[in-house]
């Protein structure tokens, strides 16, 4: 069954951690989770991947100022 599927022509890429991380050096000090976004699609980051990113860093890269503020710790 395995041997009846069709080929894919082109392969298939994936970002490594590599993207994410020049993505949060090229974050400015404090930035509000708009500014990051909008950062995130020069990055080809989804809005909900950027917002996952922050809600992660927050305590061990980011600190949350208030909300939709952060600043880089």
């Amino acid at each position: 069954m395995f041997n009846n599927l069709p080929k894919q022509a082109e392969t298939i890429h994936f970002k490594g951690g590599d993207h994410m991380r020049r993505f949060f050096e090229a974050l400015p000090a404090e930035f509000t989770r708009q500014q990051a976004t909008e950062l995130g699609a020069q990055f080809k980051l989804a809005p909900r991947t950027v917002d996952d990113l922050l809600k992660n860093a927050v305590g061990s890269g980011l600190e949350k100022i208030k909300a939709g503020h952060y600043r880089k710790i």
